[in-house]
């Protein structure tokens, strides 16, 4: 096991948070990667299967925007699901 060299998923990735968080209104704060289940609450009961149960567990948001009270107010999928523009080996 060893700790990775960054959070992000990319270098554009990266590049990216930096733009939005130098843009931000005083008071306003962007965090990476939260899980989706942090931001949605939904029930176990709510899905239809196991599989959509475990994605939503397992699913993140590479940019997430809270305003002053840790309240979500907006999030943002960088590159998709793997095959997106910055999904580069840097």
């Amino acid at each position: 096991m060893k700790i990775a060299k960054s959070i992000f998923g990319s270098v554009g990735e990266r590049e990216a948070f930096r733009a939005i968080e130098c843009s931000l209104p005083s008071g306003g704060s962007v965090y990476p990667n939260l899980p989706f289940s942090q931001l949605v609450r939904i029930g176990k009961h709510e899905f239809t299967s196991e599989n959509e149960w475990d994605l939503y567990l397992k699913t993140s948001v590479d940019f997430v925007l809270v305003d002053q009270e840790g309240h979500p107010s907006f999030g943002i999928e960088f590159d998709g699901l793997g095959r997106g523009f910055s999904s580069s080996t840097t």
